[in-house]
């Protein structure tokens, strides 16, 4: 019985599917989209921020082992 009802519900699922695609217009090429535009930004935005952290977290680390190192002579 719940197998014939996915069997007869998988068909439908597919279908909403399918039919909710759309193709890109064939005149935009993808870099000038819109949506191309806010995703390359806010990669670019979360690149930047992931760099700060990165030279942040090495300039503590840097200083810490510089402190451990002087605590041992």
């Amino acid at each position: 019985m719940l197998r014939s009802g996915w069997m007869r519900l998988l068909p439908m699922l597919c279908s909403l599917l399918l039919g909710r695609a759309e193709a890109p217009s064939p005149g935009v090429p993808p870099e000038q989209s819109q949506p191309y535009a806010v995703l390359r930004r806010q990669s670019l935005d979360l690149s930047n921020y992931l760099k700060g952290n990165w030279s942040q977290e090495l300039d503590r680390l840097h200083t810490e082992l510089q402190i451990q190192i002087l605590n041992l002579n």
